[in-house]
């Protein structure tokens, strides 16, 4: 499903972000020893990327908008949000309070 479908079918309401989660690297390298992390070991992931945004909070009689975008990554809080999926693709609900950082 792409995004642009996901962003007709699925708005999140409010301060609530829609993200699908970027998987950790499951191997660390160290010099020529690969360490492979079984899945079973592995923790939640706490960067993706977004699909979608709701339209903000009201403050004070007045929305205050969110000042992300499709497309951009996040770095969010490590057990923020609500799992689930849809189709094939996992996704996060999460909301704009547990984004911690914007990076490329």
């Amino acid at each position: 499903m792409t995004e642009a479908k996901v962003k007709s079918e699925i708005q999140p309401i409010g301060d609530h972000i829609l993200v699908i989660p970027i998987p950790e690297d499951k191997e660390m390298k160290h010099g020529t020893l690969t360490l492979v992390v079984p899945e079973t070991a592995q923790d939640k992931p706490n960067r993706g990327t977004v699909v979608a945004v709701g339209e903000g909070r009201i403050v004070d009689g007045k929305l205050r908008p969110i000042n992300l975008k499709p497309g951009q990554k996040v770095l969010f809080s490590k057990y923020a949000g609500n799992d689930f999926r849809l189709g094939e693709t996992s996704y996060i609900v999460i909301s704009h309070d547990d984004i911690l950082v914007t990076f490329k």
